[in-house]
């Protein structure tokens, strides 16, 4: 069985960025209206638990936009694209999960399983897995240290088939504002450095002020339906 990380079988209340003191806005904190709770299952995922047939999910892999921080369960867009296609949509993502864990969790589940499809959600460049920890932000690298590494887990991924791929907004722009523009992203898919990427486009915000709430789920849901068929 697979576990990722150690926060399993509990419930909170609060997580992370969504909780009053740490998120980006407080009035709209306080305001958000819908309930919200965190559940983790044993494999330390805000996921219901997994079915005993791994072969031939729809797996959801990617960090916090992807968990669904700061909205309701039941609105995060793997839930949202479960319901659609009625096919089980493992959520295996963690907040503040760098693209290099990202990549590997890609690999063991394209490797070990049959999976109908994976999406994959990518954060953050400056993001790393470094010495089994996740750094936030790795001051040993530059921007250009950043992308090429991005490109790295990409084309790796990418050689496996059956992969959606999708990028946050703004995950080419970092905490310390090292040099990437914001063009950067077109630039690849131009220079065909690396394959078909979506960058998703956010209409709202969840409770925290920083990641998805319910329309921008159900945007990116009907862009994926839209690929599957």
């Amino acid at each position: 069985m697979i576990v990722y990380w150690q926060i399993k079988n509990q419930t909170f209340e609060y997580s992370g960025l969504d909780s009053f003191d740490n998120c980006r806005d407080k009035e709209h904190f306080k305001n958000y209206k819908k309930t919200i709770s965190y559940k983790f299952n044993s494999w330390g995922c805000r996921d219901n638990e997994p079915p005993k047939n791994l072969d031939n999910l729809i797996w959801c892999i990617g960090d916090s936009f992807t968990l669904g921080l700061g909205q309701p369960f039941e609105e995060t867009w793997p839930q949202l694209l479960e319901k659609k296609v009625n096919i089980r949509c493992m959520n295996i993502a963690q907040d503040g999960c760098p693209n290099d864990m990202i990549a590997i969790r890609a690999k063991e589940i394209l490797e070990k399983y049959n999976p109908k499809k994976v999406i994959i959600l990518w954060s953050f460049l400056h993001r790393r897995f470094k010495d089994g920890n996740f750094l936030h932000f790795d001051k040993d690298n530059n921007a250009e240290e950043d992308l090429q590494n991005f490109i790295k887990n990409f084309n790796f991924i990418n050689n496996y088939q059956n992969i959606f791929n999708y990028i946050i907004p703004n995950a080419f722009v970092d905490a310390q504002a090292k040099t990437l523009k914001n063009n950067e992203l077109q630039k690849l898919l131009e220079s065909k450095i690396i394959g078909h990427i979506n960058v998703v486009k956010q209409v709202d915000v969840s409770r925290d002020g920083l990641h998805f709430d319910i329309e921008t789920c159900n945007m990116l849901v009907e862009d994926i339906l839209s690929r599957l068929k």
